[in-house]
């Protein structure tokens, strides 16, 4: 997007509102946080972890 000029609009083009609408129509929903994704933290180390 272009503008006419430095601080044109007082630096208000982007409609936040929008945007975040429209972004929230494209996020699936976070569902129930139950289902377990298969990533394995070792505890018996912090900086190891396994895919399993």
């Amino acid at each position: 997007m272009t503008i006419p000029n430095q601080g044109y609009n007082n630096d208000q083009t982007t409609s936040f509102d929008k945007a975040l609408t429209d972004l929230d129509a494209k996020i699936d929903d976070p569902g129930s946080g139950t289902f377990r994704s298969g990533l394995d933290i070792n505890h018996g180390s912090s900086d190891e972890f396994s895919l399993g």
